[in-house]
């Protein structure tokens, strides 16, 4: 992250009741996922900017409906501390996050460089979700590393090792199933029935998507926890041509079928992926928002043709924003 360009802080004080201890600990956990420095007892500050402050500003309205005191307000310097002094006690605050995040690194190498030659994918997969954590919290504690820790430079370095030794492994992965793969062409998939597991989720729901959108917009999808019927496409299930082949999900495999799918069906795979896999391959903001949408459809319908058909519809909209928002 670029360091902050701060010409004046903002300063939280505040006080709580006793009872109840819960309302004192949300405060605190609140503060801290913003970054907040403390000063003293109930003192924090940040630097200032228009979002930060009307974060804080609702926080002080939470702190004054728990019948709490609170004084909110900005200021230029504050005595007694210099702007050098402050700007490195939040350095130093967050080179404990990233201290911290830089041990989680080097025990993933060390588990990495003990991976045996001939490991089952299944394994690397485990361990690209144990880096897809350790991704996410780099860019949780960025986003709150507001002067640039020196901290952050090592994690980065870590992350990006590996990241590298990641790729490697699933390159081998794919090279190894890339010889079973049929290339489909869009033509041959046209007036085919499709197969997969019953209570689609992300990968078969945007699969499903992508085929009726871009392939065959009459294509009829069935569920079954059996074998597919004798000239139907299987997909997403064991076994299946159509599935996930070395790093990719199923929306990726099927999206190579299709000649240079445009930037928003890209960044779609990247978000399926995300959500599919968690390996930290794709840091798409979207997929928690998309995730969350996707299991409420499950929640909401028993049938899996209508959770089929509801989320489809929600991919629908969710490609409408993407293609709406290219350059």
């Amino acid at each position: 992250m670029s360091q902050h360009v701060c010409d004046s802080w903002i300063v939280l004080v505040y006080s709580l009741p006793a009872t109840p201890s819960g309302r004192r600990v949300s405060i605190w956990k609140r503060l801290r996922r913003l970054g907040a420095l403390s000063l003293k007892n109930s003192v924090y500050i940040l630097p200032f900017n228009g979002e930060l402050y009307e974060r804080v500003q609702w926080l002080a309205q939470e702190i004054q409906a728990s019948n709490g005191d609170v004084t909110l307000f900005r200021v230029r310097s504050i005595d007694n501390i210099s702007r050098d002094e402050i700007i490195g006690r939040f350095q130093e605050s967050r080179n404990k996050d990233f201290d911290e995040l830089s041990g989680d690194c080097r025990e993933l190498l060390d588990r990495l460089a003990k991976l045996p030659g001939d490991d089952p994918g299944e394994k690397i997969e485990k361990l690209g979700e144990a880096f897809g954590l350790l991704a996410r919290r780099r860019k949780q504690i960025d986003e709150i590393d507001y002067f640039h820790a020196p901290g952050g430079s090592l994690a980065e370095t870590l992350l990006a090792d590996i990241a590298g030794r990641l790729e490697k492994l699933r390159a081998r992965t794919s090279d190894e199933s890339s010889s079973s793969f049929t290339k489909w062409s869009p033509a041959e998939l046209k007036g085919k029935t499709w197969v997969t597991r019953p209570r689609p989720h992300i990968d078969r729901i945007g699969t499903a998507w992508l085929i009726r959108r871009f392939i065959d917009p009459g294509a009829v999808f069935v569920f079954t926890t059996g074998d597919a019927p004798e000239g139907a496409v299987a997909f997403d299930m064991a076994g299946a041509d159509m599935s996930h082949h070395g790093e990719n999900c199923t929306f990726e495999t099927l999206l190579s079928v299709l000649d240079c799918p445009e930037k928003a069906l890209r960044d779609i795979a990247e978000i399926v992926h995300e959500i599919d896999l968690k390996d930290g391959k794709f840091l798409r903001p979207e997929a928690p928002g998309i995730d969350a949408l996707i299991r409420g459809v499950s929640a909401r319908f028993d049938e899996d043709e209508r959770v089929l058909q509801a989320g489809i519809d929600l991919f629908d909209s969710l490609y409408a924003f993407l293609a709406s928002s290219l350059p």
